[in-house]
């Protein structure tokens, strides 16, 4: 049947329908689905926002904990280590804040709260028990339920206990905190957070850098690591061939991988103006080194100095280098510097701790004695170090002059006239000027004259002085007088009859002039021999003389048959006293001496015009001549014997003098007994070590042949041979510069009995009793020499006792704030020649009054000088808190610095050197195998609570890894101490808080919210107008999303 057009009409509807139908359905599905999308969403939004909320609440929490803890300056800012359940490391930061009867330790993290503890004394504690254990150290605990990965960290890349590099743990184990719950609701919010210091991490604005495009690279590694400062004399400085604008590139020796860049444009310091190394934070150089287990691609820095100098030079963002890894957030950035009140630390038995620390260059600027009372009253036994140190000397007041001499600019001694609060005090400081090295008189007998009445024995003596500037500083002294004068009867015969030469008979004294004197000049480490006036007697006779007479008769009223009598000399500087031969012994009897020296009879008779010359070296050994002298040494040590007791050798003038070089008795050192120093001074052999000085290669043969006819050239720059470091900058830079004072102490270093064998003997001694005195050791009023304070190195057995070691010195002074050491020639400021790229701020000003007024005040807050009340910490690594050993082992990497030599061959008489550089590596400072070990050591007992606990274990370690090179001299012992020193902190005020929240089901346990963040904040203190710390400032200095 045919379809009809209703049907095609009605299919169409029906179509229509369906569609309609559809629709409809769909819409109202859709509907329904957006309805609870929305809901969806909307529950969402408030997920978030109330995990929004407790990442704010972790935040507040974190904040107000850091706000509390850093209101003051006695907190240290220290880390624990643990392993997470994979073996990992985790870090966990921790504020110790030490008070007079223990310590707190407040956890940085979540969960971790408070513990108080014991600090024990660590005056009483023995130094190698510190090398191995840590003091007070903090123990993780947390308390609440943990987060199970909640806080997630930046990668860092650390070294294993095998050296083996491994990844640190990225998620430690820290304790949720609940927000209270909304009523009603389900969902619970909690939060967690960590925090880490971030001056733990090298300070990306401020470390050192330099690229060299020229260089290329060597095995992916770039060529360049580190730049000091040098002369433009200095080897080290020298063209490489890479061009005049490069400067000096030199490997460092038995580091492969690691170059060192001296790029001329530096400008840095001779030799005679880096008294201490390291002196600013930006010193602080990342290198690049490979162990057995490392390779320099793997190695965290081998792309930071590229990085680090495109950043600096050219304002360029860090990029990845081709070779090797960059891990950004191992460096801190845009940290602001900050100023601290140094304070004498608790628990060493001071009785200021907690004071704040006294300012050294304040107290030399006042020429204040209050130093030695600032020692009398928080150390009173260090003046048990004296030994031997003459009674009528105070030992205290001699080291605290001898600090004044050390920064003054003036070169003369400190004694009690020229200074301030030195009471009964009586002293003389060891400054430029030069004591006397060996003491030469020209004694002649000139006939007679017939007088009014009488005839007249006519006598004169013309003295010499050889001068020994033992410093790196030029010697300049005006008004030099002498005083020589017979201590004992001295006796001539003539007709038969003996005769005494008195002081009334003296009626010339052209050495000793009652004003004025001589004008001396001595170059650093130079000799110089010098002529001074005559002196005449008179002595009246009954009838005409025979010729010839005899001279000298000793007159021994003690019944000893001898050969000498005793003369002495006294050194003025104008009115002042600064050195004599020995000195009476108030215990002796009056009819005793021993000191002097012994004017020898050695001619039997003289003729008319005839002379005899005479010799003391006070400074080298002295032997017996019946039972008024004693043996003993100085070593060479021309300061040591204004305080002798002893005789100085009776020395034939004849192939036993040196004039013009060290003293060397030619007729007695054996060619095969190089171990013997009786006979010869030998810098290398001191104590304290230091580079040997050539010896002449000519010396008298004959009377007729006169002192100061020997000269022998020298090297222009033969300071750094000098054995001490002088300053006369003004300032002390750096508290570490007290290791270059003189120390006077006086103990006979053999072991007990006869002494003259430790006099002679060295391969005994040499490593033993001389480097360091035993605990058996006896006070010897005619030993010492060739000491200074030891702060940095290991402190003599004898001394490493509560109360006197030296470094605790470090504890009681600081030298406020100076910027850096970098200072022309005669402490030019150049703050006109300042290049910021070199990374180098100016230095600051040297008193309040300089520091208010240009450059200075456009640089420095006007509390920032040298005699001010605070530091500047700008870039410091804490090195309680540092992550891991790279950032540790790079302070202690690098070459010495403060001297440029190198022993080539050792021998007993002239020593060989060469200079650094030369050979195109340089000598590193510590042995490379030693620095992993000794860094892993320093990080094994942290923290550390004091600038000397540093110091104990730093020198300890050294000592122990026997890292120091064969040959040195104290001041390069000591180098990286002060360089660690200077540039390290205990503490901080910058910190990165990692936070996490999340919005939970308290019955399910589902999380429907997280939040994770990252801020690095600041906590700027407010301080009252005695300096502490009132309030802390947070500031947020980024703040961002994980």
């Amino acid at each position: 049947m045919k379809a009809t057009g209703h049907e095609s009409r009605s299919g169409a509807a029906l179509v229509l329908t369906l569609i309609l139908v559809t629709a409809i359905a769909l819409l109202v599905i859709s509907y329904f689905a957006v309805i609870r999308q929305e809901s969806a969403v909307s529950n969402a939004t408030v997920a978030r926002a109330r995990a929004d909320l407790g990442e704010k609440a972790a935040f507040a929490e974190a904040a107000a904990l850091l706000r509390r803890l850093t209101a003051n300056d006695r907190y240290l800012v220290g880390v624990v280590t643990r392993p997470d359940e994979e073996g990992r490391t985790v870090r966990y930061t921790y504020v110790s804040t030490p008070d007079g009867e223990g310590v707190t330790h407040s956890a940085l993290f979540s969960g971790g709260g408070e513990s108080r503890g014991d600090l024990p004394d660590l005056n009483q504690l023995e130094s190698e028990a510190l090398l191995d254990a840590p003091v007070a150290r903090p123990e993780y605990h947390v308390a609440g339920e943990v987060a199970e990965k909640g806080i997630r960290t930046h990668p860092l890349t650390r070294l294993g206990p095998g050296g083996a590099p491994e990844e640190e743990g990225r998620f430690p184990e820290v304790a949720f905190r609940e927000l209270d719950p909304v009523a009603g609701s389900p969902y619970r919010t909690r939060y967690c957070y960590w925090i880490e210091d971030l001056e733990g991490y090298p300070n990306a604005d401020v470390i050192g850098a330099w690229t060299d495009s020229h260089a290329g690279r060597d095995g992916g590694v770039a060529r360049d690591a580190i730049r000091y400062g040098y002369s433009a004399f200095d080897s080290r400085r020298a063209d490489s061939g890479a061009g005049t604008a490069s400067g000096g590139r030199f490997a460092l020796e038995g580091e492969p991988d690691v170059f060192f860049q001296f790029p001329v444009r530096f400008r840095g310091q001779s030799l005679l103006d880096q008294v201490a190394p390291g002196l600013s934070a930006r010193e602080i150089s990342l290198q690049v080194w490979s162990t057995a287990s490392l390779s320099p691609e793997r190695h965290p820095y081998a792309g930071a100095v590229e990085n680090l100098s495109r950043r600096r030079l050219f304002a360029a963002a860090p990029s990845t280098p081709a070779a090797g890894r960059w891990e950004p957030h191992r460096f801190a950035s845009g940290l602001h510097p900050y100023r601290r009140l140094p304070l004498i630390p608790f628990a060493h038995g001071y009785i200021e701790e907690g004071e704040p620390r006294h300012n050294l260059n304040r107290l030399v600027a006042e020429r204040d004695l209050e130093l030695a009372a600032i020692l009398e009253r928080n150390l009173p036994a260090f003046a048990d170090r004296r030994g031997g140190f003459p009674e009528d000397e105070d030992y205290l007041g001699t080291l605290a002059a001898n600090a004044i001499d050390y920064a003054d600019a003036d070169g003369r001694p400190a004694l009690p006239t020229n200074t301030t609060n030195a009471g009964a005090r009586r002293f003389r400081g060891v400054d430029s000027y030069c004591p006397v090295n060996e003491f030469f008189v020209e004694f002649r007998y000139l006939g007679y004259e017939l007088g009014e009445s009488h005839y007249r024995i006519l006598f004169e003596a013309i003295p010499y002085v050889e001068f020994w500037n033992t410093s790196n500083r030029p010697a300049k002294m005006e008004d030099v007088r002498l005083k020589f004068r017979f201590l004992e009867g001295i006796e001539f015969q003539a007709n038969g009859e003996r005769h005494e030469i008195r002081e009334s008979h003296r009626t010339l004294d052209e050495a000793f002039p009652g004003s004025g004197g001589l004008s001396v000049s001595v170059p650093p480490n130079g000799y110089e021999v010098v002529r001074f006036g005559k002196i005449q007697w008179k002595v009246p006779l009954s009838r005409k003389p025979d010729s010839p007479i005899a001279f000298p008769v000793v007159q021994d009223l003690r019944g000893v048959t001898g050969a000498s009598v005793r003369a002495n000399y006294e050194l003025y500087l104008g009115s002042d006293l600064v050195d004599t031969c020995g000195r009476r012994d108030p215990a002796d009897p009056p009819s005793t001496r021993r000191h002097g020296f012994f004017f020898s009879r050695w001619a039997g008779v003289i003729l008319k015009d005839n002379f005899v010359m005479r010799l003391a070296a006070p400074n080298m050994s002295a032997k017996s001549y019946g039972f008024n002298a004693g043996d003993g040494s100085h070593l060479g040590d021309p300061w040591m014997p204004y305080y002798s007791r002893s005789t100085a050798e009776a020395r034939q003038y004849r192939r036993k003098a040196s004039p013009g070089s060290r003293n060397y008795d030619h007729s007695k050192v054996a060619l095969d007994r190089p171990d013997w120093f009786k006979d010869q001074a030998r810098v290398s052999d001191w104590p304290d070590r230091g580079y040997e000085n050539p010896h002449g290669s000519s010396f008298p043969s004959d009377d007729e042949e006169k002192p100061d006819s020997f000269v022998f050239p020298r090297p222009p720059d033969d300071g750094a041979f000098a054995p001490w470091r002088i300053s006369n900058l003004g300032r002390f830079y750096s508290v570490t510069e007290l290791g270059n004072l003189h120390d006077p102490v006086m103990w006979v270093p053999g072991p007990p009995g006869p002494f003259n064998q430790s006099a002679q003997r060295f391969d005994t001694y040499r490593e033993t009793t001389l480097k360091s005195l035993p605990l058996g050791s006896l006070p010897g009023k005619m030993w010492g020499g060739g000491n200074t304070l030891r702060i940095g190195r290991p402190e003599h057995d004898l001394f490493d006792r509560p109360g006197m070691r030296a470094s605790q010195w470090l504890d009681l002074f600081h030298t406020g704030f100076s910027g850096t050491n970098l200072a022309g020639e005669n402490g030019v400021d150049l703050h006109s020649a300042y290049d910021p790229r070199d990374h180098q701020p100016p230095p600051a000003a040297g008193d309040a009054a300089t520091a208010a007024g240009p450059p200075y005040s456009a640089a420095y807050d006007e509390d920032l000088h040298a005699r001010g009340a605070f530091a500047l910490i700008d870039g410091h690594l804490n090195l309680n808190s540092a992550p891991t050993r790279f950032e540790i082992g790079t302070l202690l990497r690098g070459p010495f610095v403060s001297s440029d030599l190198r022993l080539e061959e050792d021998r007993f008489d002239t020593p060989l050197y060469s200079r650094e550089g030369d050979t195109g590596t340089l000598r590193s400072g510590l042995r490379p195998a030693a620095i992993p070990l000794i860094a892993a050591g320093l990080m094994r007992v942290r923290p550390f609570y004091s600038p000397s606990h540093l110091a104990r274990v730093l020198s300890g370690l050294i000592e122990r890894h026997d890292a120091l090179p064969a040959h040195h001299n104290d001041a390069e012992a000591e180098e990286t101490f002060a360089r660690l020193f200077n540039t390290t902190s205990f503490s901080s005020r910058h910190f990165r808080i990692f936070t996490y929240a999340e919005l939970y089901h308290h019955e399910t346990g589902g999380i429907t919210g997280r939040r994770r963040r990252v801020h690095e904040v600041f906590l700027r203190p407010e301080r009252d107008a005695d300096g502490r710390v009132e309030r802390c400032r947070l500031e947020v200095l980024s703040s961002r999303d994980l």
